[in-house]
This record gives C-alpha cells, structure tokens and sequence, in this order.
C-alpha cells in the first residue's frame, strides 16, 4: 500500500492523518482470491466462515458466485455471513441477488434479502419490497425489514416504523421497532447506485456526495467512524443524496471519475459534474465547510445556467476580460464542467491559448454530457492550432468527427480537417 501521510495537530482535533490508499499500487492479488475461494468448499465450517470475512474485505466482484452458493451452506452461521460479504463487494449484481432472495418462499432467505437490500444501501424500487416485508407473515421476515429500513437511515419511513412499534401482534417487532426509531435519525442515508441517486437528486434538487470506498481500508473505516458517524456531518449529509461505491464494483463509473484510490469523496450537482474532490483524510471541520460550500455552489450553478447573469450578459456581449475573472473566481470555488467550458472559451476569444489548452484539458475528469464534451473538443482543437500544433489538433478533430454526433459542432470540425489538409497540400 502506498500512503501520503500528513499531521496537522489542533487543539480541536488531533487525529488529522492524510492517508490516501492507492488503488492502482496495491491490487487484489489473484492468488488470494483463488485461495480463499478455495477454502469456501471446506469441510471446515470455520474456516468456510472465515473466507467469507476475508472475501467480503477483498470487496471483489469476481467472489459474487461462489459466496452466493454459500447461502444454501448446511451451517447457519456460515449462511448468515453471506450477506454481509456481499453487501461489502456491492454493486447491480449483488442487489439482484438480495431482491431475488426476498421473493423467496423460504423466511431465511427473505430474512437475509431484507437485511442484504439494507446493508447495500438499496435504492427506492427495492426499499418499497422492505416496506412491503413489514407485512409479512413470518414475524422473522417482518423484523429483517424492520432492521433494514433502519440501516437505510431514510426519514421517510417513520410512521411506517410507529406503526409496526404500536400495533405489531409480536414483541420482538415492536422491540426492534421502538430502537430503530431512535436510531434512523443517527444513520446517513446511503444509495448504493448513483443512478438512483441521481434521479433522487435530480426530483429533489439536491446535490450528490458520492463516497468511494473499500472496507478493508484503514482510512475508510477511519473516515466512516470518526467522521461520517458525527452528528454535525449526519445532518448536514441530509441535504445531500448520498452514495457509497465500491471502485471495484463499479469500474466504469471509477474511471469516469478519475478514482485512483480511496477513501475518495465527490460533491456532484444533479447532473453528476464533478463541486469537489476529496482525497484521503482531511481535518472534520474541514470537510463541513467544503460540503456547505458545494451547496453554494449548486446555487450559483443554477443562476450561471440563467439567460440573465452577469456572466451570460458580458459572455453574450464579447467582454470576455470583464467575463475571466468572474469565471476564475467561481473557479476558486469548485470546478465543474460547465464553469471550465466557459473559462477556456473565454481564454481562446483573449488569446490566451495556453491558459485555454489547460483548462479544457480538465474537462477529461469531468462527467459531461455529449454536446459539453464536443463543445470542449472543439474550443480545444483551435487553441491547440492558434498555437501551431498541427498534429494535436488533427488528432482532436479525428476523434470529433469519427465519434461526435450529427451536430454543427462534428460538422466544423469535418470542416476544418479538410482546410487543414488543404493548406498542408499548397
């Protein structure tokens, strides 16, 4: 494991450590997964059940098939270690398996489905089968439900939950019941796909924090207990719609986003472009302050999105010096696609060609929609050209007009690759 360490002591908090596991300098080795898997067929219950413990911190998705043959073990413990190995690794696939459990006929699957759905994080088509569960006619599948809908920490099921705690015909309901009820208010609800949760973001209009994490890691289980479990960091977390990754599960999304390791927290507007980035541990207050400035800045993004801003106004009237500062201001403040797309643009109309190149360049690490990303491409191929380099820019241009939808921007670009060639010719 590779870390960065730094110690930044203060009389308000002494454990600031700045530890950052990099995922590309300590990958799974293949050898232990085979082994472990291995010792999932073991005559040994105990060692059975210890792979699963180590599986489920190796959070490998290759691991999904053989544990899940483990649910139907002969040896009750060894079962009830699955789900948690599995919610651990996280991922569509794992959700699958929870949802399918709950539709089961036998009570202790639909017990560990329930209680799998609630460690995952599950978003709203499956929270509804927990609450549907509450209705169960196994007391057992009804206080799995219970319990779940508590792992959620989602607000919105407590009078559900009154009513199970006052009118359940069994004790054991109602006991669970009255304890979650308390307990909801203390949990941060998490989503296990950001999918969901950028739909959840986008009817609600609420910004995203979107952390990605492994288990095994001492800095994420750092940044979990003693941050995350705070309760000034839990009810500011209420005005965001939370997700928790696996960068192993999800890998497309970890390389959309530029996750080289973990614990990596990112403040997204609903539209999934990137407020902030946060890397490692950083002091508690800290992260406070940075969560409260991305909703600021989510404020201001939809004002810039408004045909009446200043920005727009100098923008539409060519003052594109009176424009850069304003921009590189907002800049200060958190980078996102739309921001960095007017700043280059800006930098290309003064001739600040270089100072463009770089902030387009930035644009790679953002999540953009396909008229941002050719928009981009294109203010970046002419400052690439502005300065003479021929070979960058017909490479910019290739990559628009063979992959760029049918619109005016792949057009240009087609456009300008044959003046180019032209002009080399003469």
């Amino acid at each position: 494991m590779k870390c960065f360490l730094k110690f930044n002591l203060t009389k308000n908090f002494i454990f600031y450590i700045l530890s950052f596991f990099i995922l590309s300098q300590r990958p799974v080795e293949a050898s232990d997964l085979d082994r472990y898997i291995e010792e999932l067929r073991s005559s040994n219950e105990d060692e059975r059940y210890e792979a699963i413990v180590a599986l489920g911190d190796l959070a490998d998705p290759m691991a999904i098939p053989a544990l899940k043959k483990l649910l139907g073990d002969s040896v009750m413990s060894v079962r009830h270690a699955v789900p948690q190995a599995l919610a651990q690794i996280g991922g569509p696939e794992v959700e699958a398996i929870f949802k399918e459990m709950t539709a089961s006929s036998s009570v202790e699957k639909k017990r560990l489905g329930a209680i799998g759905l609630g460690l995952l994080g599950c978003g709203e088509p499956s929270q509804k089968i927990l609450l549907q569960l509450l209705n169960d006619e196994s007391w057992e599948v009804r206080w799995a439900s219970v319990f779940a809908l508590g792992i959620l920490g989602d607000l919105s099921v407590e009078p559900l939950l009154e009513k199970a705690k006052d009118s359940d015909q069994n004790s054991e309901v109602r006991h669970i019941a009255t304890d979650i009820l308390q307990r909801i208010p203390r949990e941060v609800r998490w989503y296990g796909s950001l999918k969901e949760a950028m739909d959840v973001s986008q009817s609600q209009s609420k910004n995203l924090l979107v952390l990605f994490q492994l288990p095994s890691a001492h800095e994420c289980k750092t940044l979990l207990d003693k941050v995350v479990g705070q309760p000034a960091w839990i009810e500011l977390s209420r005005k965001f719609v939370c997700v928790k990754l696996n960068p192993k599960s999800v890998p497309d999304l970890a390389k959309t986003y530029s996750i080289e390791g973990v614990p990596t927290l990112l403040l997204l507007n609903p539209q999934g472009e990137i407020l902030d980035r946060i890397e490692g541990l950083i002091p508690y207050q800290e992260y406070l302050d940075r969560m409260k400035a991305s909703l600021e800045e989510k404020k201001e993004d939809l004002t810039l999105a408004g045909n009446g801003t200043l920005i727009n106004q100098k923008m539409d009237e060519g003052k594109f010096d009176e424009t850069i500062p304003l921009l590189e201001k907002r800049l200060d403040q958190g980078a996102s696609a739309q921001i960095l797309l007017y700043l280059g643009y800006s930098y290309g109309k003064v001739g600040r060609y270089n100072d463009a190149i770089r902030t387009l360049e930035r644009l790679k690490s953002q999540n953009l929609s396909d008229e941002e990303r050719e928009k981009g491409l294109y203010c970046l191929s002419l400052s690439y050209l502005a300065l003479g380099k021929i070979g960058r820019t017909r490479k910019i241009l290739l990559d628009l007009r063979e992959k760029g939808h049918d619109s005016q921007i792949t057009k240009a670009a087609a456009q300008l690759l044959e003046e180019i060639a032209h002009k080399e010719k003469r």
